[in-house]
């Protein structure tokens, strides 16, 4: 199971992931965040276009983008989220132990939960420390 993050989840909605991650969302084995789902939300609603996001967004083509707002009005249901009922509560005690914030909280309780791994376009030294410590799997994508 791969925990994806919102750059991620952008090339996931406009079908220009790898082929093994578009395989492995063909096979349900792709799951997000709610932060991560949010955070692309908000930038292609509201991004300036400059951000790396919001940037990217632009830069797609017309039909590539359609599919991108489609998926963020309805997720995919090949690509799975966590219910926060459920991560909280590992979010809380992987938090208090790492000082995550919420966002990179979630992203190691729901991969703790999925025995997943969690994958990023961007390094992020706290996120990789903490799965490091949790022996969860962490891998930058480029």
């Amino acid at each position: 199971m791969y925990v994806v993050d919102d750059q991620l989840l952008l090339d996931v909605l406009s079908g220009q992931a790898t082929p093994g991650i578009l395989a492995s969302v063909a096979n349900g084995e792709v799951f997000t965040t709610a932060s991560w789902y949010y955070r692309l939300g908000r930038a292609v609603a509201a991004g300036s276009g400059s951000g790396s996001l919001s940037g990217r967004f632009e830069a797609l083509d017309e039909s590539p983008r359609d599919l991108v707002r489609t998926g963020l009005d309805v997720l995919p249901e090949e690509v799975g989220l966590v219910n926060l009922r459920i991560v909280v509560p590992v979010m809380r005690a992987v938090s208090t132990r790492h000082r995550l914030n919420f966002l990179n909280a979630e992203a190691v309780g729901a991969a703790l939960l999925l025995d997943g791994t969690v994958l990023v376009r961007t390094d992020a030294p706290l996120l990789r420390e903490a799965t490091a410590a949790l022996a969860v799997g962490y891998e930058v994508i480029r």
